[in-house]
């Protein structure tokens, strides 16, 4: 395998076990610090208002800020893009390696 090292199976089962569990600490780690930030950035997103002329009900007409998007949407679609990300990227990978072959 192109994953393990060569003689790494020399080590004992102990070794390895740790090594493993540090490496799977350190991933975890890394998806929460990228998930932090996406996450930041749909706040910033989500945030935006804007001015919007409405009426009251004594039909004067009055200035709102109102929010751009619905902070609801966006986080439902974000989970819908999480869950699905595999199937996407396994697709793309696919597509790229058969790229130019004819079937």
């Amino acid at each position: 395998s192109f994953i393990n090292l060569p003689g790494i199976n020399l080590l004992p089962n102990w070794l390895l076990g740790v090594m493993w569990g540090l490496f799977l600490i350190w991933t975890f780690f890394g998806i929460a610090i990228v998930s932090d930030a996406f996450v930041a950035g749909i706040e910033v997103i989500t945030a935006k208002t804007h001015m919007v002329e409405r009426e009251d009900s004594k039909g004067n007409k009055v200035m709102r800020e109102e929010p751009v998007w619905n902070w609801a949407v966006a986080n439902i679609t974000l989970l819908a893009v999480g869950g699905s990300s595999p199937e996407i990227l396994l697709s793309l990978v696919d597509t790229i390696i058969t790229l130019g072959q004819t079937s």
